[in-house]
């Protein structure tokens, strides 16, 4: 009877120990019970269970893996919170999106500071129901989100927390804006002359083309406006051109020297005109580039005629230099400047500093756009360093 009680306690222990081998972890290890009789069965539906358990955890750590993948593979930002407001899980996209800053653990308010998006998380707590927003937040920059939130369950009807998804619709919405602005500028680019050459044609009908000094005056305002109209068509083709791809870029060795000439030669007497100078660097002499011709000469030719309309003193430097070891062709003025706010909007569609003055300079707002362009179409960049009331200074740098 000793015996046997000993020998029960011995196989209790060993089965005992065995399941605290399994509450570890060590699924692969198995229980062997030497003449074990009636406990054999007990011994093999353990080791059955740990081969299971192994089996279902495994499935279960891949299946996460899978779904961590997926998780962080998805390009929009995403978040699960718990129902306290706790971000209890995020993506990649989700942390660069919100400035890099670790998201797990902190409350939602925290991390996306919009009141509208707490409203958004209420409704879909009462309604438990999925809910869709458009809104803008400030931190950590301004940008234009549409935000799905859908309620989270484990438990049937027990609401677990939420999933919320934001797509970056900030390049959409400022496309959509340039456009609205593109069409608002040119319906009152081409209406002011429209309207001009209208009222004094009309005028002209009316009898005053029998004023000899009138007419001539309404002629030549109805011819400066026709100008200003064929200017403005022209420069809107050309941009479309570009856009298009119908005007190539054909790169060949062409000396900068030769260009900078051809651009002073038509321009200089304009510059005299109003006691400027305009002069080509000494540093230009022999030194060739990569580039198109015609497309460069109408890249120079913008900006030096916008350094002298721009300029009441001093004059405009044209060259060639080199800057962190990459070399970059230069405008260069002494005009009024421009304010720091503004140069980020420079090469905007019919953005101008002073509207009124560079309307009545003869400009159609379109030739920083234009040259803009045709940089980017060539491969290289462009950096504009002003100071309002000290001048200013555009770098074409050449990749």
């Amino acid at each position: 009877m000793i015996w046997q009680t000993g020998r029960i306690r011995r196989f209790v222990i060993q089965v005992t120990d065995f399941s605290r081998v399994l509450s570890r972890g060590a699924f692969d290890k198995r229980l062997f019970l030497e003449g074990a009789g009636e406990f054999d069965e007990i011994a093999q539906n353990l080791n059955t269970m740990s081969t299971e358990l192994k089996k279902n955890i495994d499935l279960s750590e891949e299946e996460t893996n899978r779904l961590n993948v997926i998780l962080k593979s998805i390009p929009s930002a995403l978040l699960i919170i718990n129902p306290n407001g706790i971000v209890e899980a995020s993506n990649d996209a989700s942390r660069e999106f919100f400035g890099g800053i670790t998201l797990t653990g902190k409350p939602f308010i925290e991390v996306v500071r919009n009141p509208e998006f707490f409203s958004l998380i209420d409704n879909v707590k009462q309604g438990l129901s999925p809910g869709l927003i458009e809104l803008k937040i400030d931190y950590p920059e301004e940008r234009y989100l549409t935000v799905r939130v859908s309620p989270l369950f484990y438990k049937e009807e027990q609401l677990s927390g939420f999933v919320a998804i934001f797509h970056d619709t900030t390049r959409v919405k400022r496309l959509e804006q340039m456009r609205k602005d593109f069409v608002a500028n040119v319906s009152h680019e081409i209406k002011t002359p429209v309207t001009a050459i209208k009222g004094f044609t009309e005028t002209l009908l009316d009898g005053a083309i029998d004023e000899r000094d009138n007419a001539l005056r309404f002629l030549n305002t109805i011819k400066s406006h026709s100008e200003r109209l064929n200017r403005l068509v022209d420069d809107l083709m050309t941009l479309s051109k570009i856009e298009l791809g119908v005007i190539k870029i054909d790169k060949s060795d062409i000396e900068i020297s030769h260009i900078i000439d051809t651009v002073i030669e038509p321009l200089k007497g304009r510059a005299i005109a109003k006691g400027l100078y305009l002069r080509k660097s000494r540093q230009t002499e022999k030194i060739k580039i990569k580039a198109d011709r015609d497309r460069t000469i109408q890249i120079l030719l913008n900006l030096v005629d916008n350094a002298i309309k721009f300029t009441n003193s001093g004059g405009v430097e044209l060259g060639i230099d080199t800057e962190d070891e990459r070399d970059y062709i230069f405008v260069k003025d002494t005009g009024i400047g421009i304010p720091g706010k503004y140069l980020l909007r420079l090469g905007e569609r019919f953005f101008r500093v002073e509207p009124s003055r560079s309307r009545e300079l003869g400009g159609t707002g379109l030739g920083l756009a234009i040259v803009k362009h045709l940089v980017k179409a060539h491969g290289w960049d462009i950096k504009i360093e002003s100071r309002e009331g000290k001048g200013t200074k555009v770098m074409i740098i050449l990749s």
